[in-house]
């Protein structure tokens, strides 16, 4: 008779959004909206609001073991910017929103290339 070990390994995220980042409040002023499409085959569209007092902004991309895997630079305003998700493997991603060195907003990305 055969035995066969099994492994249970659980995963909690607690992503938490900052509130008065420089005197503004981040659900007015901040925006991150869900990826199109959702799950990504190549590429996704995400649509950001980042107000003109912010120093730097960025969207970052981590896997579910928190290694980021995508940064990209953003501009002020309301904008758009294209993923190319071709570079990721298959599978559940958490991108955020970062304005001057603070998680303003995270959601979730499916990749299925």
């Amino acid at each position: 008779s055969e035995s066969f070990d099994t492994v249970s390994v659980t995963i909690l995220f607690n992503i938490e959004t900052t509130t008065g980042l420089s005197g503004f409040d981040p659900g007015k002023s901040f925006h991150l909206s869900d990826p199109q499409p959702n799950p990504a085959r190549g590429y996704t569209w995400i649509d950001y609001t980042v107000p003109p007092i912010s120093r730097n902004s960025q969207i970052v991309i981590r896997n579910l073991l928190g290694k980021q895997v995508y940064a990209e630079n953003l501009s002020y305003g309301d904008n758009r910017i294209r993923i190319n998700t071709q570079q990721l493997n298959n599978g559940i991603y958490i991108y955020s929103l970062i304005v001057d060195n603070q998680v303003v907003e995270s959601k979730r990305l499916v990749v299925t290339n």
